[in-house]
C-alpha cells in the first residue's frame, strides 16, 4: 500500500506549481540541488510515476534530448499543435497543413535528392 508522493515527487510537483514549464534536469536541480548521476535517476523515475498517473504532462523533448514537463492544466496551452489537445490524439502534418501539404511534401522530398 502506497504512503503517497515521496520527497521527489512532492519537489517535483512543487517546482511545477512555483514555474510552468521545467525540463527534468531542471527538475533535478530543484529537487536536489548538489545533483549527481543518482538525483538525475530518482528524478526520472518520480516523473514517469507522476505520468502515469496523470499529475504531469510530458511536452517533448527540448534540445539536448532532455523531455519538458509541465502540470496536466497547462499542457493544452503549452502543447504544440501536432500533439492534438485533449482527447483527439496525435496529428499529422498533413492535417495542419490542409492545403499546403503538397508543397509541403514536394518540397520536403526535392530537397533530400542526392547531389550530382
Amino acid at each position: 500500500m502506497s504512503r503517497g508522493p515521496g520527497r521527489v515527487m512532492r519537489g517535483v510537483l512543487d517546482a511545477l506549481g512555483q514555474r510552468v514549464k521545467l525540463n527534468t534536469l531542471e527538475l533535478a536541480q530543484a529537487v536536489n540541488p548538489w545533483g549527481g548521476a543518482s538525483v538525475d535517476a530518482s528524478t526520472r523515475r518520480a516523473l514517469r510515476t507522476l505520468h502515469r498517473a496523470g499529475r504531469v504532462h510530458c511536452l517533448g523533448f527540448a534540445t539536448g534530448g532532455v523531455r519538458v514537463w509541465c502540470l496536466p492544466e497547462y499542457a493544452g496551452i503549452l502543447a504544440p499543435p501536432w500533439q492534438g489537445g485533449t482527447g483527439s490524439g496525435p496529428r499529422t502534418l498533413g492535417e495542419l497543413l490542409g492545403s499546403r501539404a503538397g508543397f509541403i511534401t514536394r518540397a520536403w522530398n526535392a530537397s533530400r535528392l542526392p547531389l550530382p
